[in-house]
């Protein structure tokens, strides 16, 4: 585990709200029972817990004994030991006299469950002002906080969780990172745990020697030491078999591996990035995804959001996919209205369909000096607005449809005359011939930053 990662650990929940995660300071909290809430520093010096006033974290629950257990950190994790207490420790069911458990791992006394969570604090990441993170485009105010907090941390080793649905940039957004880390002159290696084989995975991962398996017939190397000094990314992580979680585990923590069929241990230099489509907290919770591994492998975590909920980036992602084909960028501002269609269009394959629709449109257009009007219509017949987002529509009831196509279009809208008038909240509201204060409140309610 690097330097860097050691000191802290941070998750970005959502786009608005961060959670910084310290790995060197941990807690004892309480998560279940008559004392649930109740929670104590764990240090290098030994706290006591127990129901006699003295404990450092006393508690209430009348089958735990005046001291029961003690705890203190150590470099490996949180060292439990009993005090030969009436009803006994436990964890994982087994009755433990001592024992040193890592992050995450849940324990029990009497009627009262314990956690070692890391300390915790709540981060607001400021928005940068630029549009493009090393090739990757955004200029709503969720993906410009996510572009912070990636600027901030792609010049260390914490490892980087990136979740969001199918179709959000996740490899993307990974390999923007590698870009603008000191690591961009070595290899950036991918690793899609939905497309290799179950009984593969581990020799994909830290590779195998000759005679390993059936069919072992050389050494190889796998994806961690192929990336030696550069970035591993690892694709769909919640796919990752079970059996394989506590060796990756490991070498998370060591940056050392043992190839399949080897005897000794191989050491890495590498940066670990992964992606999920999933919640991978829920995964967690579900008892598909070590919780112990979740806390190494979510040192930071940013959460991509669909499109739909960033409409105010279509025209920037239009402009640049045409620009990348053969017909060039638009030559025209697309009009609000104009994006009244696309907006109210749920996205289902986000930024990889509007891809593919420009890319689509921009083919089938036939005049060699680009229409606005006639590449919008395209566009348009490349959304297929067929029976399956019309039943996705009429599933809504009629207010919570007209709500968020509303809402899209007031984003879209007021985005676009704000930057129209510079920012200046005055010259817009003459513009949109709103109220001003009203205007500042609508700028407000979809988080739209002015001068």
């Amino acid at each position: 585990m690097s330097a860097d990662e050691s000191r802290s650990t941070r998750l970005i929940k959502d786009a608005d709200l961060s959670v910084m995660r310290d790995l060197s300071r941990l807690r004892l909290r309480v998560t279940g029972g008559p004392d649930t809430g109740r929670a104590c520093d764990l240090g290098s010096e030994e706290i006591t817990v127990g129901t006699d006033p003295a404990c450092d974290l006393m508690l209430i629950d009348d089958t735990i004994s005046r001291r029961h257990f003690r705890a203190h950190k150590e470099k490996d994790g949180v060292h439990i030991r009993d005090l030969d207490s009436k009803n006994g420790t436990y964890f994982m069911d087994s009755k433990v006299k001592e024992i040193v458990v890592r992050p995450g791992a849940t324990l029990r006394a009497g009627k009262t469950l314990f956690k070692v969570v890391p300390r915790e604090k709540n981060l607001r990441p400021e928005p940068v002002a630029e549009t493009d993170f090393h090739g990757v485009l955004g200029k709503s105010v969720r993906m410009r906080k996510i572009f912070a907090t990636l600027a901030d941390v792609a010049g260390t080793d914490l490892t980087l969780l990136i979740e969001g649905e199918t179709g959000t940039g996740k490899e993307i957004l990974a390999e923007a990172v590698h870009q603008a880390s000191s690591r961009n002159d070595q290899p950036f290696v991918v690793i899609d745990c939905t497309t290799i084989p179950r009984d593969l995975a581990e020799s994909e991962l830290f590779g195998h020697k000759q005679g390993a398996f059936t069919g072992a017939v050389a050494d190889r190397k796998g994806t961690f030491e192929q990336a030696h000094g550069g970035t591993v990314f690892i694709d769909e992580v919640a796919d990752l078999p079970a059996e394989l979680q506590p060796k990756l585990l490991r070498a998370l923590e060591r940056r050392q591996f043992r190839p399949l069929g080897g005897d000794r241990t191989v050491d890495v230099d590498i940066r670990v990035i992964a992606a999920t489509n999933k919640n991978l907290k829920a995964e967690v919770e579900r008892g598909s995804f070590r919780e112990d591994l979740y806390y190494r492998m979510a040192v930071v975590t940013v959460h991509v959001p669909p499109l739909r909920e960033r409409s105010e980036d279509l025209p920037l992602l239009m402009k640049h996919f045409l620009a990348q084909s053969a017909k060039g960028g638009l030559r025209a501002q697309i009009p609000a209205a104009a994006l009244l269609r696309f907006v109210e269009y749920p996205w289902p394959g986000n930024v990889r369909e509007l891809r593919n629709v420009t890319e689509r449109a921009a083919a089938l257009h036939k005049a060699e000096d680009l229409d606005l009007e006639s590449f919008l219509e395209e566009i348009a017949k490349g959304l297929g607005e067929t029976s399956a987002h019309r039943d996705a529509s009429a599933a809504l009831p009629f207010k919570e449809a007209k709500s968020k196509v509303v809402d899209a279009f007031e984003r879209a809208y007021l985005t676009d005359l704000i930057e129209q008038a510079g920012g200046n909240v005055s010259k817009a509201a003459r513009t949109a011939r709103l109220d001003r204060h009203h205007l500042k409140d609508l700028l407000k309610k979809h988080g739209i930053e002015t001068k």
